[in-house]
């Protein structure tokens, strides 16, 4: 059986440091920061296919979404609910952009958070 492959163009490569970069982007906060620290997800929910998943992950949310300093199981029905709230939000995203906002927010509002704790 044969595979057909495509090589990668500059858009996805870019994209893909894109990701890697926030998980190993520790400080360079101040660039999410000034990126996308003022994204409202709500604002920017026609982004999405599935409109529904954007209130879902919102009213999780606001019930209470999980500390920073919690162990991170999926044994915890509650964990497991947001855990699968937030895939849902950026498995639904239109485009790129969509997709890896919430994900620079999250993580500069985690970088936040940390230095709190330090």
């Amino acid at each position: 059986m044969a595979f057909h492959q495509i090589a990668a163009d500059g858009e996805f490569l870019g994209r893909q440091k894109s990701v890697l970069d926030l998980i190993v982007g520790i400080g360079h906060e101040h660039w999410y920061k000034s990126q996308y620290e003022n994204f409202d997800i709500k604002s920017n929910i026609q982004q999405y296919t599935d409109q529904n998943v954007v209130n879902e992950f919102w009213r999780e949310y606001d019930y209470g979404w999980m500390s920073k300093e919690q162990e991170f199981t999926l044994r915890d029905p509650k964990i497991l609910r947001q855990t699968i709230k937030l895939f849902d939000l950026f498995y639904y995203a239109k485009n790129f952009d969509t997709f890896y906002k919430p994900q620079s927010m999250n993580y500069f509002l985690w970088v936040k958070e940390q230095k709190k704790l330090i």
